[in-house]
């Protein structure tokens, strides 16, 4: 079912991108483009869309609106032209010389491995790790009925603070536009498309590079063939398309097309061919600006030359001889109309140069150069390298590098020899076809441009940006291979020893990029996507649930935060939510104190009634559950207040407000009842006085309620604990013990408003089901640490202690060392782990240590967790301490910052 899916979505996309371009392309390719028209018809379709939405959003309107009408327009130029050819009679078909045919295959192979990962998980979502998706999903959902001017006024969600913010709204996001039309036509969301238009892109990318190799450096069939084929399968651009890069693959997919259009401009000088350059350059400038400016030093290198060399003719004497105004006058009006399409920009100046230029260190980037070899696919370091990438199949990647470390230099070597050959033979006119000199020159000043943009990015003296190095390989890649292809053709092979060594080294080359090529691949073919699998995509469900005008509440519990959040903000992008949230690049903090909203979308494991809300869920997956607010509830508080026996503690309760200490309240008087959560590890007796009475309470240990039926507001509320003296003296920590033998604390979880009633019991009612735990190891050495539980009904769960963190000199977090078993706690946890065996045993209450297997922790800062599952549902995630391992292991600095905290789960 998900492969006819994939398959009648993108056969969409690509109907709609031949809809756009077909009746341009009827006008504006001519002469040498001619054998090419129908393959140039997606990519001026591309561009037609890219640089119409982006006008539209500049005049205020939004993509619905701007797509149905680039449709009117479309089918009017369209109707236009089929009439025409009705009536010259001039016949409407399609026709792909053998070549072409070839083409079409490698194009079909890069769209399938790009898309395979989505047939394995039987369902539509994201491949990669990467975060820009955050920004790509929403913005082409909001597109849709806002512009970028009216984005702020669309309901209140964590991801519209990055959308409206100086780092995506001054900027073009050409492909958010490109999800928005095709969901407009489809009638989808963004999330469905996002994998399919990137593996549309990369398929379209190996036509471009044909079209590249055939009509702008004028390779042979047989040399652009082995070209094409070669990028086809090149790893690090099938990493890019799993790695959620948009606005950058949009960029490979249009810059082959848009350089050789450029190039046939100062080459051929024809007007049409102009307008052609023009459309597809300003579409370039809007997907992805550092592009464009790679393709401007290009051609004005090129352009320099034709103005000294206008011809192969004689160079003429006059400085402004006609064929060189010519080409000045091609070259400033495709730049100059280009501009003109993506005018917009130049208003943004100094936010491209501000987020594309002027800073080399950015927070998702490399620790690291990648080597040469990552360029032409013969190694694929880069996954090794990224910033926040856990190698999926590890065993085999160890495998595969070392086979790339054993051929890598060779074949570069190889690889660099023929190029090398191959430029004499360019130099020398002895390449099929022949070249013109300015054709020739054409060759060394590509390479010479390219050389020049990767030394400013590699030299350590000039400006070194691994990230900027990385990307700029995969812009430029193309052109090397080409060159490396036709060396290869080039190569006298009379004797039979070269015949044979270039055999080798040729198939070496495409068996090492074959198999870079299937471990890209590999590393994402898995049963489940590394973010989003299916469980998770069941949130998109809860809008059937929440009402259109419905304010929902979203949790601020630490294992739903960053990936988790992203996904739901994404989800309920047209309700108002409110909440202290961080999704993957971004925060937000607006709710408001008291407050209980409509719903709430709280983590698993957490506890309902502590936020005000109905106790059963409407919806759940294993990640949140959607709540329903407790009709009875009026006002929440979330106190986490505290004391230890003797000493007292005080609320005050006012007619809408609940506050702690002693305070005047500027408030009505009123009546109203009110509900008061203790949490205790022990069993406590409590005192509750207020006004003249005085209530004794029994408080058991674990969770529960104490209802107070009638309250003349304001009032103050003294709650003192009782507990024995010995209990009090063994939650002291003495000599030689590092850690408390007793939890005595009393806490104050929350705190409710409720209407006044009659029928409030005023008995205190316990939690059976909830779990809570706290965790102390200040007082520790090294990884020990020491957690009080209340497990009221003895429920078997699986706990995770994990240590995750950077190394020295990296900045990726990994998980280091982990150990977990499943236990039923009733009291009492111990950790004990050294920096030389790592987590080595846990303890529950009295029973036999669990031990395990020892695990050497490295130079580096860390941080240890307690999670908590019950199944496959994290039901809590506790920090235990934060450390810094330095100097081989012999020093450790380590804090808790979260020491003491309490955490309430329900199971």
């Amino acid at each position: 079912m998900i492969i006819f899916e994939i398959l009648f979505l993108s056969a969409a996309i690509l109907l709609a991108l031949f809809y756009f371009g077909w009746g341009v392309a009827q006008i504006l390719v001519t002469g040498i483009w001619l054998p090419y028209r129908a393959f140039l018809i997606p990519f001026i379709g591309l561009a037609l869309i890219i640089v119409w939405d982006y006008l539209a959003l500049f005049f205020g309107f939004n993509l619905t609106y701007a797509t149905w009408a680039l449709f009117v327009l479309a089918l009017s130029l369209n109707a236009l032209l089929f009439g025409k050819m009705g009536r010259e009679r001039e016949p409407f078909r399609f026709t792909f010389s053998r070549e072409q045919v070839i083409v079409l295959a490698f194009a079909l192979l890069a769209f399938a491995a790009a898309v395979a990962p989505l047939a394995r998980y039987g369902y539509l979502t994201i491949i990669g790790e990467n975060w820009d998706y955050e920004n790509s999903l929403p913005l082409a959902d909001y597109l849709q009925t806002y512009t970028m001017n009216t984005l702020a006024q669309a309901p209140p969600n964590p991801l519209l603070e990055d959308l409206t913010g100086r780092h995506i709204a001054p900027l073009p996001w050409a492909f958010s536009y490109l999800l928005a039309t095709f969901n407009v036509f489809l009638n989808r969301q963004a999330l469905d498309l996002f994998a399919i238009l990137l593996g549309i892109l990369r398929g379209l990318s190996v036509i471009a590079a044909f079209i590249f190799c055939r009509v702008g450096v004028k390779m042979s069939a047989r040399a652009s063939l082995l070209t094409t084929g070669l990028y086809s399968i090149n790893g690090l651009l099938l990493w890019f398309t799993y790695w959620n890069f948009g606005p950058h693959n949009t960029s490979l997919t249009l810059l082959p097309v848009a350089l050789t259009a450029g190039i046939v401009v100062l080459r051929e000088r024809r007007r049409r061919d102009i307008f052609l350059a023009a459309l597809l350059l300003a579409a370039l400038n809007i997907a992805f600006n550092p592009a464009l400016t790679l393709v401007l030093l290009m051609l004005g290198a090129i352009g320099l030359y034709y103005l000294i060399v206008p011809s192969d003719a004689q160079i003429p004497k006059r400085l402004f001889d006609p064929t060189r105004v010519r080409v000045l006058v091609a070259g400033l009006g495709m730049l100059a109309l280009a501009l003109l399409l993506s005018f917009p920009t130049l208003l943004h100046l100094g936010d491209l140069y501000r987020e594309y230029y002027a800073s080399v260190r950015i927070p998702v980037g490399l620790r690291e150069f990648v080597p040469l070899s990552d360029g032409y696919g013969l190694s694929l370091y880069t996954i090794e390298r990224v910033v926040g990438h856990i190698i999926p199949t590890a065993w085999l990647y160890g495998g595969v590098e070392r086979i790339w470390d054993i051929a890598g230099l060779p074949l570069l070597l190889f690889i660099l020899g023929v190029s090398g050959w191959g430029l004499i033979q360019i130099a020398r006119n002895r390449v099929q076809p022949t070249l013109t000199r300015g054709e020739r020159a054409t060759w060394f000043l590509l390479l010479a441009t390219i050389a020049a943009y990767l030394a400013l990015l590699r030299l350590p003296f000039l400006r070194p940006y691994p990230y900027g190095f990385l990307k700029a390989l995969s812009l430029v890649n193309l052109p090397l291979l080409a060159l490396f292809s036709l060396g290869l053709f080039s190569l006298p092979l009379n004797a039979r020893v070269l015949t044979r060594a270039v055999w080798v080294g040729a198939s070496a080359v495409f068996a090492i990029a074959s198999l870079t090529f299937a471990l890209s691949l590999e590393q994402y073919f898995k049963p489940a996507p590394p973010f989003f699998d299916a469980d998770d995509l069941q949130i998109r469900a809860v809008t059937k649930i929440i009402p259109p005008n419905a304010r929902v509440f979203l949790t601020d519990r630490a294992q739903a935060q960053t990936i988790p959040m992203g996904l739901a903000a994404y989800a309920l992008m047209s309700r108002e939510l409110h909440g202290n949230v961080k999704t993957g690049y971004t925060e937000m903090h607006n709710a408001e104190p008291g407050a209980v909203y409509d719903y709430a979308l709280l983590a698993r494991g957490e506890n309902p009634m502590t936020r005000g809300y109905d106790a059963k869920p409407l919806w759940e997956n294993e990640t949140f559950a959607l709540y329903a607010r407790a009709p009875e509830v009026e006002y929440q508080r979330v106190l986490d207040a505290e004391t230890t026996a003797p000493n007292p503690l005080r609320l005050t309760i006012g007619a809408t407000e609940i506050v702690s200490g002693t305070k005047e309240l500027a408030e009505a008087k009123g009546t109203r009842a009110a509900a008061l959560a203790f949490a205790s590890f022990i069993p406590q007796q409590v005192t509750i006085s207020y006004a003249d009475i005085t209530r004794e309470l029994d408080i058991p240990a674990g969770l529960s309620s104490v209802a107070l039926p009638k309250l003349e507001t304001p009032t103050t509320l003294t709650i003192t604990p009782h507990v024995e003296q010995t209990i009090l003296d063994s939650a002291v920590v003495t000599i030689p013990h590092d850690f408390p033998d007793a939890q005595v604390r009393l806490w104050i979880p929350y705190a409710q408003l409720r209407a006044p009633q009659n029928d409030y019991a005023s008995n205190v009612i316990p939690s059976p089901d909830t779990i809570l735990v706290t965790c102390t190891s200040r007082t520790a050495r090294e990884l020990d640490a020491r957690c009080f539980v209340v497990n009221p009904q003895q429920r078997e769960l699986t706990w995770r202690w994990i240590v995750r963190g950077t190394t020295a000199r990296t900045r990726e977090e990994r998980v280091i060392a982990q150990a977990e078993t499943k236990a039923r706690p009733q009291a009492q946890i111990d950790f004990s782990g050294t920096l030389s065996n790592g987590l080595g045993q846990m303890q529950f209450d009295n029973a036999a240590t669990v031990d395990f297997k020892p695990q050497t922790i490295p130079d580096g800062n860390y941080r240890g967790d307690l999670e908590i599952y019950d199944g496959a549902i994290l039901l809590a995630r506790i920090e235990l301490y934060r450390f810094q391992v330095q100097k081989n292991q012999t020093r450790m600095t380590r804090s808790a910052p979260q020491d003491g905290a309490l955490v309430i789960a329900q199971p």
